[in-house]
């Protein structure tokens, strides 16, 4: 079973992406800031983290570069989900080599890419 870690400071959107990830079959757990994602990973390594760009504590840009810079996390698949929709948003994240994604998002297409990044 795949394990997907949903880091937000909203606790209803961690909720919600929660329970429909499960519903699909994936082992969820959380985290409501950029350190708690960051102990998380590295107590259990996850196959996949959802991660919001905006949060107290840490950012996600900072969460991003500090796992990427990490050789042992540098695989790992990143998906920034976050309600800036400005350029800059989706240049660093691809120049970070992370997947990004806008709120509000659909479902559905939330469901595809993640999908299709545990897959490779």
């Amino acid at each position: 079973m795949k394990t997907i870690l949903v880091v937000d400071d909203e606790e209803d959107i961690r909720k919600v992406i929660q329970i429909r990830m499960e519903a699909k079959g994936f082992q969820v757990r959380t985290a409501q800031n950029g350190q708690e994602a960051i102990e998380s990973v590295k107590q259990q390594r996850p196959d996949l983290v959802i991660l919001d760009v905006m949060m107290p504590i840490m950012n996600g840009y900072t969460v991003c570069e500090k796992l990427k810079l990490e050789g042992e996390y540098k695989d790992l698949p990143i998906l920034l989900l976050t309600a800036r929709n400005q350029e800059i948003d989706q240049r660093i994240s691809k120049m970070m080599g992370i997947d990004y994604m806008q709120k509000p998002y659909e479902a559905e297409t939330l469901e595809t890419k993640v999908n299709k990044l545990l897959q490779g």
